[in-house]
């Protein structure tokens, strides 16, 4: 349903629908991860890297997170913090 959503340029819509999905499962790193990539869309990337911080903290040996994670670092211009993260 969020990727529909997503399609059709409807990021707000997604991402209410991935925040009441948290509700029930705080603790999902893939819930985590789908906010962290909507964030990005919205231009949040300070929220985009405290989710990701969240799936990194559930799932720490997904290298998948940390390159995520990364590629936000870069856009916000943090390039050492994006070279820590794929070393």
């Amino acid at each position: 349903q969020c990727q529909k959503l997503l399609q059709e340029g409807k990021v707000k819509e997604a991402m209410a629908i991935v925040n009441a999905a948290l509700q029930k499962k705080p603790g999902s790193e893939e819930l985590h991860t789908m906010r962290a990539e909507l964030r990005d869309k919205a231009h949040d990337l300070q929220g985009a890297v405290a989710d990701l911080n969240q799936s990194i903290t559930i799932q720490p040996k997904k290298q998948e997170l940390f390159t995520k994670r990364a590629h936000i670092f870069l856009k916000a211009s943090q390039l050492e913090a994006a070279q820590a993260d794929i070393s």
